[in-house]
C-alpha cells in the first residue's frame, strides 16, 4: 500500500505571521532607534518583543521565498507485508518492521506511528487518506504475520490508554490559572497595580520583609509567587501556563505537575527574594521556568526512548533558549526567579518521572501517594501564604 503525503502546511500562514510580527517589531524598532539616538537606555519592554517576534518574521520570509522558488514537494507512506516507511517533506525518512511497532494512533493531529527507536507524526493535512484507514491497513498487514494479532491488540490498548490520557481534565492547570486571576483581582481592587507601596504591603517578597522578625515574613514567598505586577505580566505568565500546563499535566498527572509548578515557584521566588537585597519580586515565572526545566529533564532522559515521555526537538529548544534568555537578561526582569525555577524544575522532575534502563521504562522513585502527599504540603504552604496576605492586608 502506497499513500502520497503532501508537504505539511505551516501552523500559521507565512504572510499572517510576518504581518502580525511586524505590527509589534516596527514600532519597537523605531522606539529603540529614537532612544539610542537620544543617548537614553532602552527598556526591557522594547527589547523583549524584538527577541520574541523576530523569529516568526525570518521563518515566514523563508517559507515565502521557498514556496515561490520551487514546486511543493511530496512524500509517501508505504506499507508492505512486514514493513512501514514514512518519507515526509522536511523530516528525516523513517522506516520500521511492523512487528517492532509500539505506537499506532489515528489522533486529532494526524497519524502517530513509532517504535522504541523512533517515532513520526504525519500531520492530518499531509494525508491523502484518513488516518483511521491507515491504521486499519496496518492491522490487516499485522494479521498475516506471526504474533501479529497479539501486537495489534497491544497497539489498540495503547491507543485507548493514550486517548483516555488526552481526555484527562486539566484540574491543576486551570485551578492555578483561576487562583492567580483571583489574586490579581484582589491586587487590582487594593490599588497595588498603581502603587508600589501597596504591592509591598499586600505581599511582594523582598529580603528585609521576608526575614523581618526572625522569618515572620516567610509567608510572602508563596504569596508573591501568585501575585503579578501589571496586566501584561499576568497575560504573559497566564498564556505560558495555558500552553505548557496541558502538556506536562497530562504527562505527569496533577499531583506531580503541581509539585513541579508550585515547588519551582517557591524556590524561584525565594531565591529572588533572598539573593536580591533591594528588589521586591512577584509572579509565577519561577514555576513556569520550572516546567521548562522539567521538560528539559524529559528531553535529555528520553533522548534514546522517544515513546516514554515528551521531548522537544533541538530547533524548538534553540527558540526557547534564545527567547527566554532575551527575556531573562532584559533590564527589570527577575533573572534569579527564572534561573532558580528552571534548576528547581529540572531537579524536582528527576525523582518524579520514570527513568530508562536498556531502552525500557523504569518506574519513578516517588510513588503516586508520595507525590500526592508532597503536593498537598506545598499547597498548604500556599494557603498559609494567602492567609498571611489576608491578615496583613486587614
Amino acid at each position: 500500500m502506497r499513500i502520497v503525503l503532501n508537504e505539511p502546511p505551516p501552523p500559521v500562514r507565512p504572510a499572517v505571521a510576518i504581518g502580525a510580527a511586524l505590527l509589534i517589531l516596527l514600532p519597537a524598532s523605531v522606539a529603540i532607534v529614537a532612544l539610542v539616538v537620544q543617548g537614553k537606555s532602552v527598556p526591557a519592554g522594547l527589547i523583549v518583543p524584538l527577541a520574541l517576534f523576530l523569529f516568526p518574521v525570518i521563518t515566514g520570509l523563508r517559507r515565502l521565498f521557498r514556496r515561490g522558488s520551487r514546486k511543493k514537494p511530496t512524500g509517501e507512506l508505504v506499507i508492505t507485508d512486514d514493513t512501514i516507511a514514512v518519507s515526509l517533506p522536511g523530516t528525516k525518512p523513517w522506516q520500521a518492521p511492523l512487528l517492532s511497532l509500539r505506537v499506532l494512533r489515528a489522533a486529532k493531529v494526524g497519524l502517530m506511528v513509532g517504535n522504541s527507536d523512533g517515532a513520526v507524526v504525519v500531520p492530518k493535512a499531509s494525508l491523502t487518506l484518513a488516518a483511521a484507514d491507515v491504521v486499519t491497513a496496518v492491522h490487516a498487514a499485522l494479521a498475516a504475520l506471526p504474533d501479529g494479532p497479539s501486537l495489534a491488540h497491544f497497539l489498540t490498548e495503547r491507543d485507548q490508554a493514550a486517548a483516555a490520557l488526552e481526555k484527562r481534565p486539566l484540574v491543576a492547570t486551570y485551578g492555578v490559572a483561576a487562583v492567580i486571576a483571583v489574586v490579581f483581582a484582589i491586587e487590582w481592587f487594593a490599588g497595588a497595580l498603581s502603587q508600589g507601596q501597596v504591592l509591598l504591603e499586600l505581599g511582594a517578597a523582598r529580603r528585609d520583609l521576608v526575614l523581618a522578625g526572625g522569618g515572620q515574613g516567610l509567608w510572602r514567598i508563596p504569596a508573591a509567587a501568585l501575585m503579578h505586577g501589571h496586566v501584561l505580566h499576568l497575560v504573559l505568565n497566564g498564556t505560558t501556563l495555558l500552553v505548557l500546563g496541558p502538556i506536562l499535566e497530562r504527562w505527569l498527572g496533577k499531583w506531580r505537575f503541581l509539585l513541579v509548578l508550585l515547588g519551582g515557584a517557591l524556590i524561584g521566588t525565594g531565591a529572588s527574594a533572598l539573593l536580591r537585597a533591594d528588589m521586591a519580586t512577584v509572579g509565577l515565572s519561577g514555576g513556569l521556568f520550572a516546567l521548562l526545566g522539567a521538560l528539559a529533564t524529559a528531553t535529555l532522559r528520553y533522548r534514546t526512548a522517544p515513546l516514554i515521555g515528551p521531548r522537544l526537538p533541538a530547533r524548538a529548544w534553540v527558540i526557547l533558549l534564545v527567547t527566554n534568555a532575551a527575556i531573562t537578561l532584559a533590564p527589570g526582569v527577575d533573572a534569579w526567579a527564572h534561573v532558580g525555577g528552571a534548576l528547581a524544575g529540572a531537579l524536582i522532575a528527576l525523582p518524579l518521572t520514570p527513568s530508562v534502563k536498556n531502552g525500557e521504562r523504569v518506574p519513578s522513585l516517588v510513588k503516586e501517594r508520595g507525590a500526592m502527599g508532597a503536593a498537598l504540603v506545598v499547597i498548604a504552604i500556599y494557603v498559609a501564604g494567602l492567609g498571611g496576605m489576608a491578615l496583613h492586608a486587614l
